[in-house]
């Protein structure tokens, strides 16, 4: 076979062309989105949080919600009251150092005032705290169950506990009608009780109060009524600051009734042999010896050396702490 010098006719068989193919006809342009808006249309409401987690405009009530208070036991009480003692004195001393500074004698006096209606005003405290009225609260939170005062004498000769509960309700009861209920709406907040303590701690006209220690007082108390006005228009922002004050500085003289009558009580119990409180307490409250020296010098020397180390204070031989404190007053302990 001759060879052929032709080549195949390629362009025969696939003649060229030069229009493009037309993938627009087979998939045709669209000039609309999808209309994702139609599968999930938009929303102008913000999720309801509010009905999930609703508001609350009251603020959590720490006293009731940390602490549980419970019916306390004589034993008890007797021991909260020494033992609050030098932690008393403590809160007076690293909150006002002009107590600190004025003689034994007249921190004695200002202190065997204090102590008592101290009690008294805490427990009307306690009282609003948890909004009762029908118990007696002490000095740590805890109270005494008027309905049950058996429970309160607890493991005591029969004879003594009636005549003790037969002596404690007639006096709980004078306090409740006279003081405690009186109490209530007098005293809003933890700002009023600390200036209320202080108005206690620097009394005036008291017996064998120095000149001296009367005008530290005075001072005093017209610079816790210089913060009670700021807190008023500047922090409550209350309109009638005057009638706010008025209202509070009712509690005072009912303080200073109801701790004379508890010192009468106290007086009558140990006359008649209704050996309710400690023989320290008793020494405590009548002035039988100087605070610093005898049966309740060791709480306060004890407590005292703790003072110094935490405040960088210097601790005298009389069981008073000196030196320097910060001078911000009522306002550090906020």
């Amino acid at each position: 076979m001759s060879p052929t010098t032709t080549k195949p006719d390629f362009a025969r068989v696939f003649p060229p062309t030069t229009t493009k193919p037309d993938f627009a006809r087979v998939f045709p342009p669209t000039t609309t989105i999808p209309d994702f808006a139609r599968v999930f249309p938009p929303t102008t409401t913000k999720p309801d949080f509010a009905r999930v987690f609703p508001p609350t405009t009251t603020k959590p009530d720490f006293a009731r919600e940390l602490f549980i208070s419970r019916p306390a036991r004589l034993e008890e009480c007797n021991e909260e009251d020494m033992r609050d003692l030098p932690h008393a004195l403590e809160f007076i001393i690293s909150s006002f150092p002009e107590f600190n500074a004025l003689e034994r004698s007249q921190k004695d006096i200002l202190f065997r005032n204090f102590f008592l209606q101290y009690g008294c005003l805490e427990c009307a405290y306690w009282s609003i705290v948890f909004n009762r009225c029908d118990v007696l609260f002490t000095l740590s939170g805890n109270y005494i169950d008027l309905n049950n005062l058996d429970f309160f004498f607890g493991n005591i000769d029969p004879v003594k506990k009636k005549k003790m509960i037969e002596f404690m309700e007639k006096t709980c009861k004078t306090f409740c009608d006279t003081f405690l209920k009186n109490a209530f709406g007098l005293m809003s907040d933890k700002f009023e009780f600390y200036t209320l303590i202080g108005y206690v701690i620097f009394d005036i006209a008291l017996e064998g109060q120095s000149d001296e220690c009367l005008a530290v007082c005075k001072e005093v108390r017209n610079r816790l009524m210089s913060e009670l006005i700021y807190y008023y228009k500047n922090v409550k922002k209350i309109k009638n600051t005057s009638g706010r004050i008025a209202k509070l500085m009712q509690l005072p003289p009912l303080v200073q009734r109801a701790s004379n009558k508890f010192r009468e009580d106290v007086e009558i119990s140990h006359i008649f042999g209704i050996y309710i409180f400690t023989e320290s307490f008793y020494d405590l409250v009548f002035a039988k010896e100087p605070i610093s020296n005898g049966t309740i010098a060791q709480a306060i020397n004890g407590i005292s050396n703790g003072i110094a180390q935490s405040i960088n204070l210097n601790t005298s031989n009389n069981g008073y702490v000196t030196g320097q404190v910060n001078e911000h007053g009522l306002v550090q302990l906020l």
